[in-house]
């Protein structure tokens, strides 16, 4: 029986940096996501890119040092709705593929990922009425 982490499967911590820095990048370039992120210094793109490392690591079978607040009070924060969230799949996806993971581990990590969804992600009607910026 194969006990090996899902981090190890895939290549260890620089796999899942590489799935962060690729993460990251798509989502700054998505036309709706990118609006989160265009206004941030690079210090704080530079913070958000540690915190996702540590996020993949941590979720991947990995240790970390991560203390954060837990993704769903992020998301909630953010006040993603449910395109978001899918629309962000879609980067990771595109993140996992351009790091050259096989077949296999990509559908491996989406799993794992994906079931992350929070709960408090609301719908775009909801968000308009907040006031909420949309992408």
């Amino acid at each position: 029986m194969n006990h090996a982490s899902l981090l190890d499967q895939i290549g260890g911590v620089s796999a899942a940096q590489g799935i962060s820095r690729n993460f990251l990048y798509a989502v700054r370039m998505n036309q709706e996501l990118g609006s989160y992120f265009r206004e941030l210094s690079e210090v704080r793109l530079q913070e958000i890119e540690l915190r996702l490392i540590d996020l993949f690591l941590e979720e991947l079978g990995g240790s970390t040092s991560y203390k954060g607040a837990p993704l769903e009070s992020l998301m909630r924060n953010l006040g993603l709705t449910h395109r978001e969230w899918t629309l962000a799949m879609g980067c990771l996806l595109e993140a996992v593929q351009a790091q050259g993971l096989s077949i296999a581990s990509q559908n491996l990590v989406m799993k794992q990922i994906a079931v992350l969804e929070p709960k408090t992600l609301i719908n775009q009607k909801e968000k308009q009425k907040k006031g909420v910026a949309i992408g």
